[in-house]
């Protein structure tokens, strides 16, 4: 049997990071977010870190991210992660390949407060002109500024949308950014507990108005090229206490 070391042990780098994103892949997990430098009180974000285990087409186990309190990496959790070496990959360039025999190691909270720090501003949700849902293979690498994730307050009216596909259960989020239309579909795997739906789901939509008042937080994603599109993700729906 493996043991794991704690992270900040030994040669392997670390990377520092605020967690943006926890959400379903698969039958394992997707974990994001900002490498942070400094200490406590006085943190500096940095770029976004996807860490990703090629032994698992990417997707992180629910073992490999244990945390020493027994339980999975939260929203705005500070964790230490054990990495190997960057994915160098060109349409998901914020990928490291981390190092599974180590244990990630939780080192506080980022204080919900100072959340605006962390905030991206993009022009452009990876816009098509024929689908809301997707971009062609290729998109990302062709960027100005190649990115797959982003954290954003969005500027307007945001709505999910719930319903039956088949035997599938379908969550989509829309929204309109710069007068643009998208599509994500959820993966959030908080999202049915903070916004039941109440009644039958059938094929018809349960649209759920979400908060418009300033309070709502949105980490945004891209897939990796599948069928030849990246599909965008609503990885983390939050909304911030009321003041």
């Amino acid at each position: 049997m493996l043991t794991k070391m704690p992270c900040n042990m030994g040669t392997a780098n670390v990377k520092r990071m605020v967690v943006l994103a926890n959400s379903v892949k698969r039958s394992h997990w997707c974990v994001a977010g900002k490498e942070l430098f400094g200490a406590e009180g006085h943190w500096t974000p940095g770029l976004w870190v996807r860490p990703v285990d090629p032994a698992h087409e990417g997707a992180i186990t629910a073992e490999t991210m244990r945390l020493e309190e027994n339980r999975m990496p939260r929203f705005l959790d500070i964790v230490d992660v054990p990495i190997l070496s960057h994915a160098q990959d060109a349409n998901h360039p914020e990928d490291w390949a981390v190092d599974p025999a180590r244990r990630w190691v939780r080192q506080g909270k980022f204080p919900h407060g100072q959340l605006e720090k962390l905030l991206d501003r993009p022009v452009d949700l990876w816009s098509s002109r024929t689908d809301a849902a997707k971009v062609a293979a290729g998109y990302v690498s062709r960027m100005f500024r190649p990115a797959t994730l982003y954290l954003i307050k969005p500027e307007g009216a945001v709505c999910a949308k719930v319903f039956k596909e088949g035997p599938k259960l379908r969550r989509r989020l829309h929204l309109r950014h710069h007068d643009v239309e998208h599509e994500f579909a959820i993966t959030d795997p908080l999202f049915e507990s903070h916004y039941p739906v109440r009644g039958r789901i059938g094929e018809t939509p349960v649209e759920i108005p979400l908060a418009a008042d300033g309070r709502l937080h949105l980490c945004l994603s891209l897939t990796p090229e599948f069928n030849g599109a990246h599909y965008k993700i609503a990885a983390t729906i939050w909304e911030a206490p009321p003041a």
